[in-house]
């Protein structure tokens, strides 16, 4: 017998690029594919790590090529194992108009006698799998039992069969996070909101652990949900940044984040009665600075809170790197705005370290409240300044500060 595969941006071929690019276009960068059957649940395609990928437009490591021989596999799974397979033709539509390849010849596949088609299929599921990772388009995130043993409520109570936590019981939860502990409290005010909720507490607290383990995957990732948060499950594949960003303001409506690791500001009663959380900036902490026209500046500590190490005024501008990988440019707006910044103490020094705490914090504890910073490795003047900054803003604030001076931008690395 013979086949023909027909591939091109008017097919229906259910292979949808990870680049985003059709049939017809370059791949120059070459990501992978989804390939969706007819009758089956989709699969993902991606490049086995240290694979060479051919850089010509049917190169053999091609994912074009690539995909070709999936679809190719799935019309040989519908055939009779026993039936011989003579020829298979790969038709492009939209380069050149039309243009056809021998894929037994290209891949030097078969036999002169022809294949059997459960032959030939073993044959190109090897080359598939040479190159290529399969596996499910997306990450299904749970709670189990064993993250609920992390929580431990204020009351000492917990929520088994339909029972429910007393709203005049102590309300909020402590949750162990690797080697720290976080607690939460819930406002006097939001005692009748929570109570209200689904699983009362138990509601938030899972939702935090979910946060938790979405804010570890890549920000791309499809994710689904079993947990019933205040979005309830999530059975469309959602990439992982949009649903962590909902449950980060929803963590925000009703708690207080981590009272055990809060202090004091000085002043009058009010200021002492306001809380604001320690964030330690060490030299590891610091190196996910990089600052124009300054590289490793930040992994001298002595150099970048020294008063009179002065930087150009013309490399004014950084990028920060949060604990989880996420990547934030500060772009100078223009000259007007760069001589101001160039006027402050530690020019753009000390605003970088600000906002690297506060982004890092916020990415990490989905904190959103004030900070200072605390550190043995900076001059304690520069430690001051940068806790000028900080003084009186939370997290939504200190970007809008920011933003009077930088165009910020979030960028995948």
């Amino acid at each position: 017998m013979h086949i023909y595969i027909r591939t091109g941006d008017n097919e229906n071929t259910g292979i949808e690029f990870l680049n985003g690019k059709g049939w017809s276009e370059p791949h120059i960068e070459q990501k992978g594919f989804i390939f969706t059957p007819k009758n089956a649940p989709a699969r993902k395609y991606e490049f086995k790590g240290g694979v060479n990928l051919d850089s010509g437009v049917w190169g053999t490591k091609n994912e074009k090529s690539l995909a070709a021989l999936v679809l190719l596999s799935e019309e040989l799974s519908k055939v009779p194992e026993n039936e011989t397979v003579e020829s298979v033709t790969w038709i492009m539509v939209g380069i050149r108009d039309v243009t056809g390849l021998d894929l037994l010849k290209r891949y030097e596949l078969g036999n002169p006698k022809g294949n059997t088609a459960e032959e030939l299929n073993g044959e190109v599921k090897y080359i598939i799998y040479k190159y290529l990772n399969e596996g499910p388009t997306h990450v299904r995130v749970s709670i189990t039992d064993e993250d609920r043993k992390r929580i431990t409520y204020d009351n000492n109570g917990t929520r088994d069969g339909f029972g429910y936590m007393r709203k005049d019981l102590p309300q909020g939860f402590s949750i162990v996070f690797d080697d720290t502990v976080e607690h939460y409290s819930v406002p006097e005010f939001l005692r009748r909101a929570v109570f209200s909720l689904t699983d009362e507490q138990e509601t938030l607290a899972e939702t935090i652990l979910l946060a938790d383990k979405l804010s570890k995957l890549e920000q791309s990732e499809l994710v689904t949900t079993t947990v019933m948060c205040h979005t309830g499950e999530i059975e469309e594949p959602t990439p992982a940044v949009e649903v962590l960003e909902r449950l980060q303001h929803f963590i925000c409506a009703y708690t207080v984040n981590d009272d055990s690791k809060i202090i004091g500001l000085d002043g009058d009663k009010a200021k002492a009665e306001a809380k604001v959380r320690k964030a330690n900036v060490t030299v590891e902490v610091l190196k996910r600075v990089d600052f124009y026209g300054a590289p490793g500046l930040s992994e001298k500590p002595e150099k970048l809170s020294d008063f009179d190490h002065v930087r150009a005024m013309h490399n004014v501008g950084f990028v920060i790197t949060g604990t989880l990988g996420r990547c934030w440019v500060f772009k100078v707006k223009g000259n007007g705005s760069r001589s101001t910044v160039y006027g402050m103490n530690y020019e753009d020094r000390a605003l970088a370290v600000a906002a690297l705490a506060t982004f890092s914090v916020a990415d990490k504890h989905q904190y959103y409240g004030e900070l200072q910073i605390v550190s043995d490795v900076l001059e304690p003047d520069f430690v001051e300044a940068v806790n000028d900054i900080l003084r009186g803003l939370d997290y939504y604030e200190l970007v809008s500060y920011l933003k009077g001076f930088f165009n910020v931008e979030e960028v995948r690395r």
